[in-house]
């Protein structure tokens, strides 16, 4: 319920709320109409320039945009650039309108404009009205992070996430929502006993009507942090929950990831058998997801080759990694940094086989070994790399060309 205000202004602040209050709800035609109507009042009281009056007009612009009227993005712009020039680098509004200008940027993809909008939001913020950065922090944390600096987003993250708590409780929607990104990250920088300190609260307070895919991600982000920390058995608990929870949700696009995870911790435990059949679990998830020639594809079976390759399962290994270097090559190309990585691999595995194979006298596969590691290594590795140099001396002293 709207408490009417008091004052010489009551009436705009009313409609403000009421405005704000439909914008909230996607009544977006009555949300521009109040707009239109606060825009004329302001600019008919206080002249079209001032401040409260470029406010309304940024408001109006951000609303048609939501609305899918190309007029917004124009009256926007100019709110906003001429806001800048007639309230200084110090207002408030200047912050508001910044923020609506780096939301539009975030849609259109402009990632630069909007990271450059927030921080100008956030320095001001942080100046004139440090209990409400929190918003602010959190969006420019996040952007920070979409644009590879994830360091840089820790302690935005870690400050949005103390205002959310203090303001709104350490259960409260927008809490957990950011907890879970805090994590997330420091997961991502590798820093798994602070992600551990920060998502242990997130599992244990979410309730078990909370959607299926926010707890399937927790619980998978805390085993994750968990099992890099070496806390192996609560971490076996928090996997095999997030990828029951995920099972639930059908097709979802992080199943064959927690598949795999799951794959390694059992491996670690000692469960083979069931480690292998997670890993070609995985394959096939992302056959259907992504199709048979594909990069995720490759990647899953040269994940499955090294597996094979640390139980002494050798030719089986051979077969997968072959296959995914093809597969890379022609998807990602030969000078992707994995392509190269597997393919050393492979080759260093087909060095092995060819030397076995000479001490054998069994020349004839040598010499076919030989001829697949110099198709497959020569072009992505280069003919000085250390193996093909051996095999090349082993061709030589067997006469093993072709």
């Amino acid at each position: 319920m709207l408490r009417v205000p008091e004052g010489p202004d009551a009436g705009l602040r009313q409609l403000a709320a009421l405005r704000d209050l439909w914008s909230a709800h996607g009544a977006l035609r009555q949300a521009v109409a109040a707009t239109r109507g606060l825009h004329r009042l302001r600019a008919a009281a206080r002249g079209k320039d001032h401040p409260d009056a470029l406010l309304e007009q940024a408001a109006l612009g951000t609303l048609l945009q939501r609305a899918g009227q190309p007029e917004g993005a124009a009256l926007l712009d100019r709110a906003w650039a001429t806001l800048r020039s007639v309230a200084g680098g110090h207002d408030l509004r200047v912050a508001v309108v910044a923020q609506n200008v780096a939301a539009a940027r975030l849609r259109e993809g402009r990632l630069d404009e909007a990271e450059h909008a927030l921080e100008i939001a956030y320095r001001i913020r942080k100046e004139r009205a440090p209990a409400t950065v929190g918003l602010v922090a959190a969006q420019l944390g996040e952007v920070h992070h979409a644009r590879g600096r994830a360091g840089e987003a820790v302690p935005l993250l870690a400050e949005a996430l103390k205002l959310a708590t203090e303001r709104e409780g350490p259960a409260a929607p927008r809490t957990l929502a950011r907890r879970q990104m805090l994590g997330t990250v420091l997961n991502q920088l590798g820093r798994y006993g602070e992600a551990v300190a920060v998502l242990r609260p997130l599992v244990t307070s979410l309730p078990p009507a909370a959607a299926p895919d926010l707890r399937a991600a927790a619980r998978f982000e805390l085993g994750l942090a968990l099992h890099r920390s070496g806390v192996r058995e609560e971490a076996v608990r928090c996997i095999e929950e997030a990828l029951r929870l995920t099972r639930s949700l059908g097709d979802h696009p992080s199943l064959s990831n927690r598949v795999t995870l799951l794959a390694e911790l059992h491996a670690e435990r000692g469960r083979v058998d069931e480690a292998e059949g997670l890993l070609n679990e995985a394959i096939e998830l992302d056959r259907r997801r992504h199709g048979d020639a594909s990069p995720q594809v490759a990647s899953r079976m040269a994940g499955l080759g090294a597996f094979l390759l640390r139980y002494g399962r050798d030719d089986e290994a051979l077969g997968w990694l072959d296959a995914a270097c093809s597969l890379l090559r022609t998807t990602v190309g030969d000078a992707d940094p994995q392509t190269t990585a597997v393919v050393d691999t492979t080759v260093r595995q087909l060095l092995e086989r060819v030397q076995a194979s000479v001490a054998r006298r069994d020349l004839v596969l040598a010499r076919a070994l030989v001829h697949r590691a110099f198709e497959l290594g020569q072009p992505v590795l280069g003919r000085d790399h250390e193996a093909l140099r051996h095999l090349r001396q082993l061709r030589d002293n067997h006469r093993l060309g072709t």
